[in-house]
């Protein structure tokens, strides 16, 4: 049967995969404005959500980040000054929690840029075991921080990044790839669009 089944979980979550159904369950998956804040195992929550994916499947990430004058011009350094000052005080005041919108001001400023954010899902590298590795995305491609190289096959690869709002929010397209690393590497590193 064709139908849609919608889950919400959290991709910290340790039993995700028995609990949602076993490993390859899925054939897409969608993020809004949560992985800026899922720090310091931002990459244990990746691997997760790609253990849950069929081969090829698609995530789907949309999340905010600080626009620069270099690549959007004056609306980027607008953007980038709303942010960073009209959102925490304007949404504080409007909903009577200042500390969420000052605390979502510095999660923005303090995650990757788009380029840095695309790098770092290409260094990725998913294993069976992925509570073993690091405790962040900072893992240099090429590094070998596990005994067992034949475990790192999985990783997903960034098809497109689509720019919104003068680069004030991304949507981030992933492909889901489940072979060996030596046989299917990520060609280049989209430019952010």
């Amino acid at each position: 049967q064709d139908r849609i089944s919608l889950q919400q979980f959290d991709a910290r979550d340790t039993a995700l995969a028995s609990t949602l159904g076993g490993p390859s369950s899925f054939d897409a998956a969608t993020w809004a404005f949560g992985i800026r804040n899922v720090v310091p195992r931002r990459h244990a929550a990746l691997c997760r959500i790609h253990g849950l994916l069929q081969p090829q499947a698609r995530l789907a990430i949309l999340e905010f980040s600080e626009p620069t004058g270099d690549d959007f011009g004056l609306g980027g350094v607008v953007m980038r000054w709303l942010i960073r000052n009209a959102v925490p005080l304007v949404g504080g005041l409007l909903s009577g929690a200042p500390q969420e919108y000052w605390h979502l001001q510095a999660s923005i400023q303090e995650f990757p840029s788009p380029r840095e954010f695309v790098r770092q899902i290409h260094a990725l590298q998913c294993s069976d075991d992925d509570d073993d590795r690091a405790d962040d995305m900072s893992v240099e491609e090429g590094s070998d921080d596990t005994d067992d190289d034949s475990n790192l096959y999985k990783f997903f690869k960034v098809e497109r990044v689509h720019q919104i709002n003068f680069g004030s929010v991304q949507i981030y397209m992933l492909k889901t790839i489940k072979e060996p690393q030596q046989q299917q590497q990520p060609e280049s590193e989209p430019e952010p669009q």
